[in-house]
């Protein structure tokens, strides 16, 4: 004959408990898992985005002729230099000759014969070796080919005799007075054209510059707002891996609780009223 019934038995292992316990421990490994594969799959769907707003940022339209005017400037202020160096170049050896001519007026002397022809050879050197170019894109026309022209002529048929005569004198000083005469008018054009060749030079790189800085303000703000529109796909995913775990550790604390009120053993402190229904 059996003790007891069957409904009194009582196992001591507590098999729902046994299984709750489990699911919970094994829920976290299997979100972390799964939570591992959305965030790379994520990040790299991430990746994609950044690299289609990258592949978008183009300003090649925006600073088309923006661009063609900085070309032609360059174009333009490249033969602008050098007019400005031919025009620099000019004036300082203008201005040695007319040095020169000045100091051959003060040698048109019988005794010193000797030093007039070697500063006449290299007056007439000097003369030869500056450019005078029949056209030039800049500036004003001044003149100096033609008063280089005669003014060679004049100095290479120059015969002072060893200014024998007073005649010798003043018809040597009548010849460099002429060309000193010619060079001066021709100075005070070259003059103005160097003044023009600089104006020319800083309003040129002026507006290159000014061009240029366009360009970079229309680069950096296109860049600016693609850095913009990538910061907001960031925190976007983020906020959505944010919201996946947060709603997780939300649903583990519901799982716990459920679990620890129904399926998991109950605790009793002793003396508690709660013996009395045990």
């Amino acid at each position: 004959m059996l003790i007891g019934t069957f409904n009194s038995y009582q196992p001591s292992f507590d098999f729902g408990a046994a299984f709750a316990q489990m699911a919970q421990d094994s829920a976290r490994p299997a979100f972390e898992l799964q939570f591992f594969y959305t965030q790379d799959s994520i990040l790299e769907q991430l990746n994609d985005e950044i690299n289609n707003i990258n592949n978008a940022v183009n300003t090649r339209g925006a600073t088309a002729l923006l661009n063609v005017q900085v070309s032609r400037l360059n174009n333009d202020l490249a033969a602008i230099n050098d007019y400005k160096v031919r025009t620099d170049t000019k004036v300082s050896r203008v201005s040695d000759t007319l040095d020169n001519l000045a100091e051959l007026a003060t040698l048109a002397a019988p005794g010193t014969a000797a030093d007039f022809d070697t500063l006449l050879a290299e007056t007439i050197h000097l003369m030869q070796k500056t450019k005078a170019p029949t056209y030039e894109r800049y500036g004003v026309q001044d003149r100096l080919r033609t008063a280089k022209t005669d003014g060679l002529a004049q100095l290479e048929s120059l015969v002072h005799n060893n200014f024998a005569t007073q005649a010798d004198i003043d018809n040597t000083t009548a010849i460099l007075t002429a060309i000193q005469n010619d060079y001066l008018a021709s100075k005070s054009i070259i003059d103005s054209n160097t003044k023009i060749a600089f104006t020319l030079q800083y309003s040129g790189n002026r507006t290159i510059g000014e061009l240029n800085r366009q360009i970079s303000n229309i680069k950096t703000d296109t860049l600016s707002e693609a850095t913009g529109k990538i910061k907001e796909k960031q925190e976007y995913y983020g906020q959505l891996l944010t919201a996946i775990s947060l709603s997780f550790e939300a649903s583990q604390a519901f799982a716990t609780f459920i679990a620890e009120s129904v399926l998991l053993p109950q605790k009793t402190d002793p003396g508690s009223v709660l013996n009395l229904f045990s």
